[in-house]
């Protein structure tokens, strides 16, 4: 029998490995770190699952579609066939890129073409009145000079976000003491729990059992939607939207060491490897969903997954993403 060996990277190989001898601890620990990076690329799905399911199960099932396209009820903006759809967009293509030519250069400020043929789009001008920056810092001194940890609390006395950091097993909600380590622990995932147990009568042991015991995805997903549910009532989110439009997109950053959710990407990290931080956000200046660390691909399942299981009361219903978001493979 011929165990696989294609799992085990150079970091593993040289413990997994010993001449013909394979170490079954450290085979194992590389197999499941392997099978954890896929399935979080979405390379592969969880039966069952409803966050690591193959995207295909996202989809209507082929017959139901059919039945609902038979009835006229698709609801989708495409209803002619491909070709007549692929006729039209073409012809408004032209209509927008005439349009275009004959406006380069034309209006002052607008698109201008170089002698390289490259097209230069001068910044927007700052639409702030200057009677507002001169507003903003006697409203800044207006307001009150309050220390973070104190914020959250009175935070939470409005909203009530720390109940949903129940505790693992008991599944209480954190009360007293608790609840101040609470507050330490969110401020340290930040910070460092380190940099925090120098900063709070908090000691690491007492921050990482609350981390340990009180956070984890669910709780932080139930504890952001209690936030985005008392912005989205609050008269003032009015002024910004109303929660149907919603927008996404990824920030790729470096990454000096070989973690399992970095790839390789010429484009953005050169010879290096590097990972993307991809977060949602509400047309009343929320955050929803999990901000996901993923790889450089693939961007469009996360969008659909926070969508479908941002748990709070924002009823999305136009969402906005670049060509990363919309590209499924």
């Amino acid at each position: 029998m011929v165990a696989p060996l294609g799992h085990l990277t150079e970091r593993w190989r040289k413990h997994a490995l010993n001449g013909d001898e394979i170490a079954p601890n450290y085979y194992e620990a590389a197999a499941f770190e392997s099978l954890k990076g896929r399935v979080r690329s979405g390379d592969i799905a969880v039966g069952g699952s409803r966050r690591y399911r193959a995207f295909e199960g996202y989809l209507l099932p082929q017959a139901h579609f059919e039945q609902l396209a038979q009835k006229g009820q698709t609801r989708l903006a495409v209803t002619n066939e491909a070709e007549a759809y692929l006729e039209t967009m073409q012809r408004e293509i032209t209509e927008k890129l005439v349009a275009l030519k004959e406006s380069i250069g034309k209006v002052e400020g607008s698109l201008r073409l170089d002698e390289k043929g490259q097209l230069h789009l001068p910044p927007l001008e700052k639409e702030i009145p200057a009677e507002v920056d001169r507003l903003r810092p006697r409203v800044y001194s207006l307001l009150p000079q309050i220390k973070l940890p104190d914020l959250l609390l009175e935070l939470d006395n409005w909203t009530g976000f720390l109940r949903p950091f129940t505790h693992l097993t008991s599944g209480d909600a954190p009360v007293g003491e608790e609840k101040l380590a609470l507050v330490a622990a969110l401020m340290g995932m930040n910070l460092g729990l380190t940099k925090m147990e120098q900063s709070c009568p908090y000691s690491y042991r007492q921050l990482s059992w609350s981390v340990d015991w009180h956070i984890r995805e669910e709780t932080l997903l139930a504890a952001l939607a209690c936030l985005d549910n008392f912005v989205l009532s609050a008269p003032l989110s009015r002024s910004w939207g109303d929660g149907t439009t919603s927008s996404s997109d990824g920030m790729r950053m470096s990454v000096g060491v070989k973690a399992a959710n970095a790839e390789n990407n010429a484009k953005y990290f050169g010879a290096g490897r590097g990972t993307n931080i991809y977060a949602h956000a509400a047309d009343i200046w929320v955050p929803f969903g999990k901000p996901q660390v993923i790889g450089t691909n693939k961007e469009a399942l996360y969008v659909i997954d926070a969508l479908c299981h941002h748990e709070s009361d924002l009823h999305i219903r136009e969402h906005y993403a670049d060509t990363g978001g919309n590209r499924v493979m």
